[in-house]
């Protein structure tokens, strides 16, 4: 393993391990101590990038959401010339980001909770992805002669929401279910 990093690199690395940590052994082993073991740099390293538990555990959640706009940006980019095609990347990015992080995002979130600075994250998460929803879907709608509201932007984070909890106890009726949930999401943005 290369020993000396750049900040970035370090700080990427430590992430890394992080998330491996939290999936393996679930967010209780994760400290900034372990971490250092875990990353064989002296404790110091890991407080130069996260000076606290609670910090390290924000930046995880924040790097799984920017991870899931950045691959919804790149598949719109690519794959959408329609309303329809855009509601479907976002569907589907956010269901492929639950079947890949689902229970590790869900394990920092609830975490994260555990600290009173934090007690708001699930507000931060539905503006958050608000936000990626506007930002994905609003010059579709727009050039429809629609504008996308925040009640119908919460409408349809809370419908992608539900969806995912639902997939991860029935993933047997992913596509169907996917189909429907692009069909009312479009019902929402033409109304």
């Amino acid at each position: 393993m290369k020993s000396r990093f750049k900040k970035e690199e370090r700080y990427n690395q430590l992430l890394d391990l992080a998330f491996d940590m939290v999936r393996e052994q679930g967010t209780d082993a994760l400290t900034l101590i372990s971490l250092a073991k875990k990353a064989g740099v002296t404790k110091p390293i890991t407080y130069n990038h996260f000076s606290t538990r609670q910090a390290l555990l924000y930046a995880l959640y924040r790097r799984c959401d920017e991870a899931l706009s950045s691959r919804m940006d790149s598949l719109i980019t690519t794959q959408s010339n329609s309303l329809k095609d855009a509601v479907t990347v976002y569907v589907s990015s956010y269901i492929h980001c639950l079947e890949t992080n689902g229970k590790v995002y869900d394990d920092i979130v609830s975490a994260l909770k555990a600290y009173p600075e934090y007690a708001s994250v699930e507000n931060d998460i539905r503006d958050y992805f608000c936000h990626v929803i506007e930002k994905t879907l609003s010059p579709f709608v727009v050039s429809d002669g629609n504008s996308l509201t925040k009640l119908m932007q919460i409408s349809i984070f809370s419908i992608t929401e539900s969806l995912g909890g639902f997939l991860q106890e029935n993933p047997q009726a992913k596509e169907e279910l996917i189909d429907e949930a692009v069909e009312i999401i479009l019902r929402i943005c033409n109304r």
